[in-house]
């Protein structure tokens, strides 16, 4: 494990929180990643939930990233400890079909 990894885990399992900067280099040059999901879109930025692997652990980094060329990246939430947790899902799917005369 890498030394920044390691100081990662330290300072979460202290309960200290991390710098935006911090965050944002975790996400986009240290930490490997794990998934990525696409949320809810606003007008400036979308926000995006990031997984990424630490050893053996996993955390969510919940973020905003800019829609447009000047509005910058936000990550003003602090990572949370996740699991993985696979399941069967069934969902119910209602379409309008056309007619057929």
């Amino acid at each position: 494990m890498e030394q920044y990894e390691i100081d990662f885990l330290e300072k979460y399992d202290r309960g200290e929180k991390f710098s935006e900067g911090e965050l944002k280099e975790f996400v986009f040059e240290l930490l490997e990643w794990a998934g990525e999901k696409e949320g809810e879109e606003h007008r400036w930025y979308r926000k995006v939930q990031t997984i990424v692997k630490v050893g053996e652990r996993h955390f969510s980094i919940l973020w905003n990233r800019g829609l447009t060329e000047l509005q910058e990246n936000e990550f003003p939430y602090q990572p949370k400890e996740v699991i993985k947790k696979t399941y069967e899902k069934t969902i119910e799917v209602t379409e309008w079909v056309e007619v057929e005369v």
